[in-house]
């Protein structure tokens, strides 16, 4: 879609090669050009809230439609009304919202004809800029916690993926025909460390308890709960080794055997110890009418 030359493009990485440090909503109104009244509560810009009516509009939105749907607008937010004083009009009660109430009206506006010049780019603006990444651009202390849990949690996902390639290459290499089922061998770690009903759906079903998006669940292990990844990991590592000893090439029902037994065992602690701590393994939510 091509864009208007009126309004800026969209390149949300130089919004962060600049010291400015006033929150995102109020640097997006000065670049696409639209008042955005707000107040301070605590004279901090993190305690700023903003007129919902001025970002609506300023998104592209009529401002006929404002009064007639603004219910629409502001269903997942909860407004504070503050009296307002414009130059030359009467006082008049509108509605304030933080800076997460803005990114969600923004979110639930609709793309039209009429406003896709101005509400798509900033859309996207927000889809990269967000209130995460500004948050960490003005609070020293958060990013610097934001990092370490970036770095801790990179360094968790690189030891899984190294592990889950350990676990491919004994596999291939046992393999009668060096093409293991890996796929279905993984499903069935899932399936019985997930108690599922199928092995074909076990991640599936995990994914829903765990209430994944799609996005979520293409990046499944990442996802999963630090008792239940243990146990992912300890079936695969012992079906390795078992593979290993078994002193021969292996079929796929054979492998599949070795992976089903290893699960199966794993599984037996791995829900004995859940249920010790009284956490559900998959979900890690407390256990109902538990007892220590």
């Amino acid at each position: 879609m091509k864009q208007n030359s009126m309004f800026p493009e969209v390149v949300p990485d130089k919004l962060f090669k600049v010291k400015d440090e006033r929150p995102l909503p109020l640097i997006i109104a000065e670049m696409w050009g639209f008042p955005l009244t707000y107040v301070d509560k605590e004279r901090r810009d993190k305690d700023y809230l903003y007129c919902a009516r001025d970002w609506y509009i300023g998104l592209g939105g009529l401002k006929g439609n404002w009064s007639t749907h603004k219910s629409d607008w502001l269903s997942s937010v909860e407004p504070v009304m503050i009296e307002t004083k414009r130059e030359r009009r009467a006082p008049e009660m509108l509605e304030y919202v933080t800076e997460k109430g803005l990114y969600d009206i923004a979110q639930v506006m609709k793309v039209t004809p009429k406003n896709a010049d101005r509400l798509q780019p900033i859309k996207d603006y927000l889809s990269v800029a967000g209130v995460h990444v500004d948050k960490e651009r003005r609070d020293k202390d958060y990013f610097l916690q934001s990092t370490k849990a970036k770095a801790k949690h990179h360094g968790i996902r690189l030891e899984a993926v190294e592990e889950r390639k350990t676990f491919a290459s004994i596999a291939t290499e046992t393999h009668v025909n060096r093409k293991p089922q890996i796929g279905n061998l993984t499903s069935m770690v899932y399936h019985k460390l997930g108690r599922t009903q199928s092995v074909y759906t076990a991640k599936k079903e995990i994914a829903a308890q765990l209430n994944l998006t799609p996005k979520q669940e293409r990046q499944f292990r990442d996802h999963l709960k630090p008792l239940m990844l243990d146990a992912v990991k300890m079936a695969e590592k012992a079906s390795g080794i078992k593979m290993r000893n078994a002193g021969k090439l292996l079929n796929d029902y054979e492998q599949m055997e070795i992976v089903k037994q290893c699960a199966r065992i794993a599984a037996v602690s791995a829900w004995d110890l859940a249920a010790y701590v009284s956490v559900d393994l998959v979900t890690e939510k407390p256990l109902l009418n538990a007892k220590n």
